[in-house]
């Protein structure tokens, strides 16, 4: 390889040598070296990720240009330089964004769990060697002896020789985001805990420093508004590493979470401030903070100085040039993109539109009723990994597909599961700066997509396990992301509560339009580092019959893409927020016409760009639609709709479907099974008489006073809507006249779900309800086999039902429709 051999020599700004000191002398000890009054600005990057054509250059000359600038300066990194890499940096191994920060001069790096993945000895080893940059791991230990495995500290010496001593730790979560064949022995402790212990080492140590920087591969999961605002809220990592920190540090760096802040926080015990920053990722900023020195020899933050700038266009124009740094890192950025050019420009796909993650609504909005990207933001991919997105559940599609292949080991999925920091860019319809054509694929940009080289693998799952997988979406306390949204097959839909208790969101799962069977067996295709349990889903690793199915997850995706031309973004959802609501009474509705229930209908929408703008929810049961208006809550931002359904009249005793679908239609549709308890189907009058399913119900319909349009005095018009009950000519009090009104009322209730499931008064079985037909073709049906968290609204919810304790009959021969919720363990 040769256009990336290393250089003869190079610079590395390293661990000072302790320096012998007289007993008693405290730290920090800087002598002559700094003055009252002195200046240092840090500079910091993180998530880097190997963008080298995306970003590269801009950051290379945003980052010369401000040292540049007068005073003095050091460059850090909170880790994931390499990783997840885009094509460029991926095909050669990462090697170009190693040689690029070295020609940067990096002196120091926190290890990022990217860093990680191709396991521990590959982390000291191959890439330390190439490095001249100290990796940092405080947290990182040897599970048998306790010791680290990589420095807690290093101590690096500004131009200006001011000696600034940075700690490096990475997320504890790092065990569960990569591979664990690669960190058998390596254990990942308290971050936090182990900077303050590195603190007091540092201070032990007699070493000679001016200040302390800690720099985190772990932060906050919200953006801030802006430069000097704290992210609203503050989740509980970025909360713990602001009060936890001990206050002996003077600045701190994040990462991990890719979001943007930079604010200065109250240092704990103290009356002072220190900066708190992170810069997104992939390069799109860079974290500058300047720290003076007081006339006790500490430093504290000049206050207003932590920001982020944007290098967007930096390089744009001949200036750059002028700067020795830039001009090295953008050879190396030139070369590494020849070297991948032959291999990356080839065509492996198509595609009708768009294709993308998840884009928050800080980053998007409705623009003609379509989502868009909001002014000023860029097509870097969206990352909102808590919402599904198109492109997640299309790779879930392609997982399936290879197993389908000759080429697959192991045998045939019946689902897909992906997730979704899995997918790391989106793919777009107009074509880059590389001319390839709009809608054409390369090998480069799907590579992007999946570029971490995970082997695909087979798990068998039980029904119960598929429910626990789903559940396993609202992740563990104190991890930096609450929620992570699995892609799906487009085969598997289910619906949740997310104000349920833990272990009960999942209301229920269908397959093929089927309700699962929760004692059946079910085969799941997954990427190798999910199938052994992987960002906290560790139901797979308690799966059954793990297999290797001797495919990769790119050449898979590619293939998949190859065998499938003109690929049109899916927009349709696999799970849907289902809730039935209190009544004003605080009771449960009966359900019946006169107490209709109250569904709040969430998570209709995608927030893949391109998406339609959702404006109606339709709930079908039985063939009667309900529908309401699907809205954005004023204080939330969520996104609803209340619908209010009640028993269909003419229904019969038996199993149905609650069917949710959109306007405009996307493709969602989601079955919430339920039962029609009571009703014999008699008394309703035939097609052009009296209520027609759907008339006279929907939210916004007028329903005629008694004896209006063409019904007449019985109320059997032709194709008009019924009065209310009780109402108009010949009915009487007790409601049974069957010209045209409503039954007596009918009471509602969930259905029951298949097979045995726990409950408060023992187990039912045998209460399989009758299968369900989507009415959209099956994904599976049609593949080739010859050659890839909603948070509440305000309204109260629904307690779980038990059996037996919500029925309530209304009258002789009242229908109801039941759902039975249980308790999971």
């Amino acid at each position: 390889m040769s256009d990336h051999a290393r250089p003869a020599a190079s610079r590395r700004l390293s661990t000072i040598a302790a320096l012998t000191l007289a007993a008693g002398l405290l730290s920090p000890m800087s002598g002559a070296l700094a003055a009252e009054g002195d200046e240092v600005t840090l500079y910091g990057i993180n998530d880097f990720h190997g963008r080298l054509s995306k970003s590269g250059a801009d950051l290379a000359c945003t980052i010369e240009k401000e040292r540049a600038k007068d005073g003095d300066s050091l460059l850090l990194s909170a880790g994931d330089n390499i990783g997840a890499s885009e094509f460029t940096s991926f095909i050669a191994q990462d090697i170009p964004t190693i040689d690029y920060l070295n020609a940067l001069e990096l002196p120091v790096t926190a290890a990022g769990n990217h860093e990680f993945d191709q396991g521990i000895d590959d982390l000291t080893g191959r890439v330390s060697d190439r490095a001249d940059f100290e990796h940092l791991g405080a947290n990182v230990r040897d599970k048998s002896t306790g010791e680290r495995l990589l420095p807690a500290y290093t101590i690096v010496t500004t131009e200006d020789g001011k000696k600034v001593a940075v700690i490096g730790a990475v997320t504890q979560s790092t065990a569960t985001l990569v591979s664990p064949g690669g960190i058998k022995n390596v254990q990942f402790t308290d971050p936090i805990e182990e900077v303050n212990t590195a603190v007091q080492e540092l201070k032990d140590s007699g070493e000679q420093y001016d200040m302390i920087v800690a720099s985190y591969h772990e932060g906050g999961g919200k953006d801030a508004a802006g430069d000097g605002v704290q992210p609203d809220p503050l989740t509980k990592s970025l909360e713990a590493i602001m009060n936890g920190t001990s206050p002996e540090v003077d600045a701190i760096f994040t990462a991990h979470t890719h979001k943007s802040y930079a604010f200065d926080a109250p240092t704990p015990g103290g009356d002072g401030m220190r900066p708190i920053i992170q810069t997104g990722s992939y390069g799109a900023n860079l974290g500058a903070v300047t720290l003076t020195e007081q006339a006790d020899g500490s430093y504290s933050v000049k206050k207003g100085s932590a920001h982020l700038i944007s290098t967007k266009g930096a390089a744009e124009g001949e200036d750059c040039a002028q700067f020795p740094r830039f001009v090295k890192a953008n050879r190396i950025i030139e070369d590494a993109e020849a070297f991948a050019k032959v291999e990356g420009e080839k065509p492996v796909g198509s595609i009708q539109g768009d294709i993308t993650t998840a884009f928050n609504a800080e980053r998007a909005e409705y623009r003609d009723g379509v989502w868009s990207l909001k002014a000023g933001q860029t097509q870097e991919k969206g990352d909102d990994r808590s919402a599904s997105s198109a492109l997640s559940n299309l790779n879930a599609d392609a997982l399936v597909w290879a197993t389908q292949q000759d080429e697959s080991a192991g045998p045939t999925a019946d689902i897909g599961v992906m997730l979704p920091g899995s997918v790391r860019a989106d793919l777009l319809f107009a074509q880059s700066a590389r001319k390839e054509g709009d809608g054409v694929v390369t090998f480069r940009e799907a590579n992007d997509v999946t570029p971490f080289a995970n082997n695909v693998n087979t798990v068998e799952l039980t029904g119960a396990q598929l429910y626990t997988m789903l559940e396993q979406q609202w992740q563990p306390e104190g991890e930096s992301r609450d929620y992570l949204q699995l892609g799906l097959s487009k085969n598997l839909e289910y619906t949740f509560d997310a104000s349920a208790p833990k272990g009960e969101r999942i209301t229920s799962v269908t397959l093929d339009g089927k309700p699962i069977d929760e004692n059946a067996t079910y085969t799941v295709a997954v990427q190798s580092f999910l199938a052994e349990g992987g960002d906290n889903f560790t139901v797979f690793a308690e799966g059954a019959n793990n297999t290797d199915s001797g495919m990769v997850d790119r050449d898979a995706w590619i293939g998949y893409l190859r065998a499938h031309k003109d690929i049109a973004p899916d927009f349709s959802q696999r799970g849907i927020g289902f809730q039935v609501l209190k009544g004003e009474d605080g009771a449960v509705p009966t359900g019946s016409k006169d107490d209709p229930w109250t569904v709040r209908v969430t998570n209709l929408h995608s927030t893949s760009l391109g998406a339609p703008q959702i404006t109606e929810a339709i709930i079908t049961i039985d063939g009667q639609e309900f529908r309401a208006p699907y809205q954005q809550d004023e204080e939330t931002g969520e996104w609803f709709a209340d619908v209010s359904v009640h028993a269909p009249e003419c229904s019969a005793s038996g199993n149905v479907d609650a069917l949710v679908t959109a306007v405009p239609d996307t493709g969602t549709e989601v079955a919430y099974p339920v039962t029609i308890e009571g009703g014999d189907g008699s008394g309703c009058e035939a097609p052009g008489e009296g209520e027609q399913p759907g008339d006279g119900d929907q939210p916004g319909e007028e329903t005629p006073a008694p004896g209006d349009g063409d019904q007449g005095e019985d109320g059997d018009g032709d194709g008009g809507q019924a009065p209310a009950p009780g109402d108009g000519d010949d009915q009487g009090e007790d409601g049974d006249d069957q010209g045209g009104q409503a039954f007596a009322p009918k009471p509602i209730k969930p259905a029951p779900k298949p097979s045995a499931r726990p409950v408060a008064d023992g187990f039912q079985t045998d209460v399989t309800p009758k299968p369900t037909v989507s009415a959209t073709e099956s994904e599976a049906d049609t593949w080739p086999s010859d050659t890839d968290q909603l948070p509440r609204t305000g309204a109260e919810i629904a307690p779980y039902l038990t059996v037996g304790g919500v029925l309530i009959a209304v009258g002789v021969g009242a229908v109801i429709l039941s759902r039975r919720f249980f308790s999971r363990d």
